[in-house]
């Protein structure tokens, strides 16, 4: 497949990413039968309930056993995926995860039609090496595919977006059933990771950039089957939570940035007094001994303390997750509108510590605790942060290496800054970044291609018409 309007298939790169299909597919799956842990975290756990929930009672409920309470806390696409794997080969956890290897493996080739269509090359060394940091980029936000999470899913539908937009965006005469079918794609991917949605305006933005009047039409027709996708699902949350949301955590995520367990006066006094009790004991009344030597000032520390706090809230007052979220976010809407200052300067610090890969900023981890974490995890902590600085640094340096920069480039931008940035102000687990470093992926290996043609002399092997990026269609 070209990406060059009205090319055809070519047996040679068929054949290719067939190859890259297939290795990416068996290195995923023997990585996941030798790690052997599907249900490994909590996250994995309250899938596997919820799928199997949904499978036998058609409810998506967190609940392991009866009586079954509706949730909305989490998203209802992947949960769904899981029960249709359940339908397919029975309730086999690890049977999901090989399922979601496969189609990771479709996201590999994505990954490298990605880089062919940035970099205007689709040499056979280019193809191997970007599969190969596909393979790795997941691993530096801690989202691996060997467990029931939804990132690698999410990696792979964001890929598939990311090519159709450009395709689309690339014509003059827009087919409207495809701009439909762009929005209905990206409504499913938000189903799946709440995250997903900032990646429609960050299309919509150069799509109107480009063609302007003529992507109006198109653009409100994405919009409205967005719209039309997620529309029951917030339909569904507001009458039953009432929080018309994709997953009802703003007040989790709004207390990250401004909660504080020393305020005692205010709205849900009672609750206020639980955070402040929970926090002078802490970490010796944290119920996870391999991380209980995290303190309050870490990024991890605190993000584990929010969620205890709410947890806390569930389990002694019978409270469901969704009662404790809109209980948090109370609290945190005064705290945040009474202290503003502390509440940008905990973002501007969260800005520092995704940016740089943990390194500084966000309650960074002070280095005894990282000592303290072995050996392996040391070195994971120490590389992390060069390797994403690496890739945003590749990335951006595309726009100045190359002039001015193509729709494909913008495009990509524009999507992993909106998820970045949505990352910024969920202030959560590293894997909230995650499907941004595979966007920053696919730029700095476009950057790599170019460098080295540059460098080299090497002619490329085009899929368009000259040579390489600045002849691509605009």
């Amino acid at each position: 497949m070209s990406f060059a309007p009205g090319a055809r298939m070519n047996p040679r790169r068929m054949s290719l990413w067939a190859q890259v299909f297939v290795a990416s597919a068996i290195v995923r799956i023997l990585v996941a039968l030798a790690c052997n842990q599907p249900n490994l975290s909590i996250d994995a756990s309250g899938y596997d309930v919820m799928a199997g929930n949904l499978l036998a009672w058609g409810t998506l409920s967190e609940k392991a056993e009866a009586p079954l309470v509706p949730s909305g806390y989490r998203e209802p696409g992947y949960p769904a995926f899981v029960a249709a794997c359940y339908w397919l080969i029975g309730v086999h956890p690890m049977g999901a995860v090989i399922i979601q290897s496969i189609l990771g493996a479709v996201g590999t080739v994505f990954f490298i039609l990605c880089v062919i269509r940035l970099s205007g090359r689709d040499d056979a060394w280019l193809a191997w090496i970007s599969a190969l940091v596909s393979l790795a980029t997941p691993w530096m936000s801690s989202a691996g595919w060997v467990e029931l999470m939804r990132e690698d899913l999410s990696h792979t539908l964001l890929l598939g977006v990311i090519l159709l937009a450009d395709r689309l965006i690339r014509r003059d005469h827009i087919r409207r059933p495809y701009a439909a079918a762009l929005g209905a794609w990206i409504g499913v991917g938000a189903l799946i990771k709440a995250t997903f949605v900032v990646v429609l305006p960050a299309i919509l933005i150069v799509w109107l950039a480009k063609s302007r009047r003529k992507a109006v039409l198109p653009a409100i027709l994405a919009l409205l089957a967005t719209g039309a996708v997620v529309a029951p699902w917030l339909a569904r949350n507001y009458f039953l939570f009432g929080q018309p949301d994709l997953a009802c955590t703003k007040g989790l995520i709004l207390y990250q940035h401004s909660g504080r367990p020393d305020q005692l006066d205010g709205v849900e006094p009672e609750y206020r007094q639980l955070a402040h009790e929970l926090a002078n004991r802490w970490p010796d009344a944290r119920p996870y001994s391999s991380l209980a030597k995290y303190k309050l000032e870490t990024q991890d520390g605190w993000t584990h303390f929010c969620h205890v706090f709410h947890y806390a809230i569930v389990a002694r007052d019978k409270r469901s997750p969704e009662d404790a979220d809109a209980i948090l976010y109370r609290i945190a809407k005064q705290d945040a509108l009474e202290d503003p200052g502390r509440y940008l300067a905990i973002t501007a610090s969260n800005i520092s510590f995704y940016l740089t890969g943990g390194l500084v900023g966000g309650r960074a981890r002070p280095a005894e605790i990282v000592a303290e974490r072995g050996p392996f995890r040391r070195l994971f902590y120490t590389l992390r942060p060069a390797a994403i600085l690496a890739l945003e640094a590749l990335a951006v340096a595309g726009l100045l290496l190359f002039g001015r920069a193509p729709l494909a480039w913008m495009l990509m931008l524009t999507a992993a800054g909106t998820i970045l940035a949505n990352s910024v102000v969920s202030a959560g687990h590293w894997r909230y970044r995650t499907t941004a470093d595979v966007l920053w992926a696919v730029l700095a290996m476009a950057v790599l291609a170019r460098l080295i043609e540059h460098y080299t002399g090497k002619p490329p092997h085009t899929t368009t018409s000259g040579r390489g990026i600045e002849s691509l269609p605009q």
